[in-house]
């Protein structure tokens, strides 16, 4: 029988064909690696699929088995203009039309006989921006990058989870989030290896590598490079490179802050000495009301249960 070859302009595209008149996709279908033989009437739909791109529409054609010299329908193209024909709807930028011998592509391509194709005429490169050719040194748009800075460009965000969005260094480079850098090697951001410490980071030296200061607790976010700004109450700790209470103070869960020790525990929370820090009735103590005694040593519980002040909990 004759033979059927799909193909698509963006480079290293996977097609996935069906011919079961099911729908093509990721997880549906046959990878295309060869001609599909055209042995009895069938129907193939076909979608081009790649990496960090929009996927192709899913073209379909239908194929008899036709006798050669049989003229190639409208939507169909082979190089003599008769059977065995090919579809022109799975042709990426075709716009599923034809004349014969050729597939009517989109605006800005053109057709390529040699490979069944729709490229981009010379002088012009493709712009996965708008999916249009374009000319040679034209500038890579917001949020895309190349090494030269004009097209073809690629997306910032695609594999780069650093990325703050647009571009910097004339399309060059990808603008980094704080703490990251740009780097012309492995093309992405990566944690700065040198400088001073931004705003919210901190380092014991004040230079890189960098921590978040997002990441410790009870600290506010801003820092002086060195350290972490900490909440009211709480001092930096620089050995442990935390937020904790100063020395004569004790941490209330009560009110997530420090605390004198003398400071008497809430009517919700309990010690066994009646002050900070306390621990509040409700947690793992099913049987208990949820209000501490009057001298805050104990939990008041249900009726039927009494205060263990061994266990601390009412039994």
């Amino acid at each position: 029988g004759s033979t059927v070859s799909i193909s698509s302009a963006t480079d290293g595209a996977t097609i996935m064909y069906t011919v079961d008149n099911s729908t093509p996709g990721e997880s549906n279908g046959l990878v295309y690696s060869q001609p599909i033989t055209i042995n009895t009437a069938m129907t193939i739909k076909a979608i081009a699929m790649k990496e960090g791109t929009t996927d192709s529409a899913v073209g379909l054609a239908s194929y008899s088995t036709a006798n050669p010299g049989t003229p190639c329908q409208s939507g169909y193209w082979s190089s003599t203009g008769n059977v065995p024909c090919n579809s022109c709807n799975v042709v990426a930028d075709a716009t599923g039309t034809s004349n014969g011998t050729s597939c009517n592509c989109k605006a800005t391509f053109t057709w390529d006989g040699g490979t069944g194709t729709c490229i981009c005429p010379s002088g012009t490169v493709y712009n996965s921006y708008n999916d249009s050719c374009a000319a040679n040194g034209t500038p890579c748009p917001a949020n895309y990058w190349s090494t030269s800075g004009t097209l073809p460009c690629t997306n910032c965000s695609i594999g780069n989870p650093h990325a703050s969005g647009p571009n910097a260094n004339s399309g060059k480079a990808c603008a980094c989030q704080a703490g990251y850098v740009w780097s012309t090697s492995t093309h992405v951001c990566e944690p700065q290896t040198s400088g001073a410490c931004p705003s919210g980071f901190w380092s014991t030296n004040g230079y890189a590598p960098c921590t978040s200061c997002n990441f410790i607790a009870d600290a506010t976010g801003p820092s002086n490079g060195t350290a972490c700004t900490c909440k009211a109450t709480f001092v930096w700790n620089t050995t442990s490179h935390t937020c904790v209470c100063p020395s004569g103070t004790v941490y209330s869960s009560n009110s997530d802050s420090c605390v004198s020790p003398t400071t008497p525990c809430s009517n919700t929370n309990w010690s066994p000495t009646g002050v900070e820090p306390c621990t509040n009735c409700s947690i793992g103590n099913p049987h208990a009301t949820g209000l501490s005694t009057t001298n805050r040593k104990a939990c008041v519980c249900y009726t039927g249960f009494t205060w263990n002040t061994s266990a601390h909990l009412c039994q």
